[in-house]
């Protein structure tokens, strides 16, 4: 993985294929959801849709987006951090994320959070690179 380069995907580049790894925890989500609420999402709230790609190939995918709220005030939010399962997910998730630092330094030195399902081994490369835990999310209503 050492030509392992991340980058902001625009509308259609490769969207297929992040359709397709989003799939993994989204399992309900087609194709037309997820090009209508990413276009809402970045209308909205300028979400912008990152991706990994190790020799040109995308491998993971992260939503990000700014968001104002009464615990954390104005913050970037990392969506749906998603790794192909058939490359070494921890390389790819350390790029990803420090992708996201720097977005989050770059507009002001904001705090970063995760939205995300994460699996335990997941948690513990979150917490080895200085992030902690700080809630578990409930939801009710939704498909999936």
């Amino acid at each position: 993985m050492s030509t392992l380069t991340v980058r902001a995907i625009p509308e259609g580049d490769v969207w297929l294929d992040c359709h397709r790894l989003l799939q993994a925890v989204h399992r309900s989500l087609t194709l037309e959801q997820f090009r209508t609420w990413t276009r809402e999402a970045e209308r909205r709230d300028g979400y912008t849709m990152y991706g990994a790609f190790d020799a040109g190939q995308l491998v993971g995918v992260m939503g990000m987006r700014l968001l104002w709220d009464l615990r954390h005030g104005r913050h970037l939010v990392i969506d749906d951090l998603v790794v192909d399962g058939s490359v070494a997910g921890a390389a790819v998730i350390e790029r990803l994320l420090a992708a996201a630092e720097q977005r989050a330094a770059e507009a002001g030195g904001l705090g970063l959070r995760v939205s995300a399902p994460v699996a335990s081994e997941t948690g513990a490369l979150f917490e080895a690179a200085g992030w902690r835990r700080t809630a578990s999310e409930y939801a009710r209503g939704f498909d999936g």
